[in-house]
């Protein structure tokens, strides 16, 4: 019969018992990685409407602690990316996420592999 030897398990319970520590702080981090990510993107990707550029002047970041916001902050914002009877939609937001999903999803998982790193070491 064989033996099987683990390592490193006492270590692995020990982080363990820190498992909400550890996963908070890398998803608070994640959260802002993908945020300004996002925000550079929205600002230089050429997704908001330009007249006099007030509106993408106006787009700004709120962080907390386990999620984030990026809002403009000019009234007329919701009438641009929603339309109107009188003008079509142009739903920035949704094109700046479309277009980079699939690097968020890959910001999200490199957070996710940093807890189960930190987990085992």
């Amino acid at each position: 019969m064989s033996n099987i030897t683990v390592t490193g398990l006492g270590k692995f319970r020990a982080n363990l018992a820190n498992f909400d520590s550890i996963a908070r702080t890398a998803l608070q981090e994640t959260i802002r990685i993908m945020t300004m990510f996002l925000l550079r993107d929205l600002k230089t990707g050429g997704y908001v409407p330009l007249r006099t550029g007030l509106l993408k002047q106006s787009i700004r970041p709120r962080i907390f602690e386990l999620k984030s916001v990026i809002e403009p902050n000019v009234n007329y914002a919701i009438f641009v990316h929603e339309g109107t009877r009188f003008m079509r939609a142009r739903p920035f937001f949704k094109w700046a996420i479309d277009k980079n999903i699939n690097q968020l999803e890959n910001i999200l998982e490199s957070g996710a592999n940093k807890v189960a790193d930190k987990l085992t070491k």
